[in-house]
């Protein structure tokens, strides 16, 4: 096995990720920006830190978000060391930045796997999962554990598409929404039941249709599931000093607060369409273990990669590097579980 480094491993899905290399016996190196005894120090924005402290051969899980707010200096420093990097980025612009460095990633012989998470692995898999053999209509929706999952990363992240104009697949191209609006509601399995969400920007607008050629629109909607919150979000979204506001107010005791106000258990859904009209289901829900959703697809795909048992280079397909039954299984035992329907 060669090296594996989880970068973030100190935030809430980089420590997920440690998990699930621990629970499997596997041996990895965390590593952050704070320097620690029990880490290596890593600042994912420094060049001369990524240098000095990545070689030749690593295994990359890159978990330090928010990614809306991250250059491509990790990308840079693969091209140049030569190790791969396998991220769990929610950013669309960030996946739009690899799209445009892929050339790059296969000239240097290294392999690159972006948005391995919730988006654009898990949702990928969803879709499979509904049974639908050409889907015309993709809709994901994101239901937090907030009790646990609300940071100030993670907050940064929702807050992102709040009241801007952001970009989503519909009529079989790349168009205009606005951010946090289009309010539709998801029912996810007992005891979740009937959640409502808003559109937020995702890398599913480019990783889907590329997976489903078949789509015509995929959308992707989250609920902060925080008591009021999404609907201050939502009012906010429509009034520019309330949002400029709502993100000053942004810090470590709001968040706090968010925690205290958010609810435990977590999941993921989604509404597949076929060319019969007919919407069918599919759904990751956990009451303890929702957060490994997001972090159980990079930790299997950096694995697979550590092993050797990943041959092509460039930039990967997120959703093609470790089998849906195998991530699902995976995280079953991590009690969360899956469920398919039809309406």
């Amino acid at each position: 096995m060669r090296r594996i480094v989880v970068l973030g491993a100190g935030g809430y899905f980089g420590a997920a990720v440690a998990t699930l290399l621990r629970r499997r016996d596997l041996a990895f190196v965390p590593a952050g920006r704070r320097k620690s005894a029990a880490a290596m120090h890593v600042d994912a924005e420094d060049a001369r830190s990524l240098r000095e402290a990545l070689r030749e051969g690593d295994v990359v899980i890159d978990a330090a978000g928010p990614f809306q707010k991250r250059s491509a200096a990790l990308f840079e420093a693969a091209i140049e060391k030569r190790f791969d990097v396998v991220d769990l980025s929610d950013c669309l612009a960030y996946a739009r930045t690899a799209f445009a460095m892929a050339p790059r990633f296969e000239r240097s012989g290294i392999r690159v796997v972006t948005a391995c998470s919730s988006v654009s692995a898990v949702s990928a898999a969803l879709v499979r999962a509904t049974g639908v053999r050409d889907p015309a209509v993709a809709r994901v929706f994101l239901a937090a554990a907030s009790r646990r999952s609300a940071r100030y990363g993670t907050s940064a992240s929702a807050f992102d598409s709040v009241g801007r104009s952001i970009d989503v697949w519909r009529n079989g191209e790349i168009g205009p929404a606005r951010g946090w609006g289009e309010p539709r509601a998801f029912d996810f399995p007992a005891p979740f039941g009937r959640v409502t969400a808003r559109l937020v920007e995702s890398p599913d607008a480019i990783f889907l249709p590329r997976a489903f050629p078949s789509l015509r629109a995929a959308e992707f909607r989250a609920a902060t599931r925080i008591r009021g919150l999404d609907v201050l979000l939502s009012v906010a979204a429509r009034i520019p000093p309330l949002l400029a506001l709502a993100r000053l107010g942004l810090s470590p005791g709001t968040v706090a607060l968010m925690r205290f106000l958010g609810r435990d258990g977590g999941a993921v859904g989604v509404e597949v369409e076929g060319a019969d009209g007919v919407p069918r289901t599919a759904a990751l829900c956990g009451a303890v273990g929702a957060h490994f959703i997001a972090a159980m697809p990079a930790a299997l795909a950096a694995v697979e990669i550590a092993a050797g048992r990943v041959a092509k280079r460039g930039l990967l397909d997120p959703g093609g590097i470790v089998g849906d039954r195998e991530m699902f299984r995976e995280l079953e035992r991590e009690g969360v579980g899956l469920t398919v329907a039809e309406k």
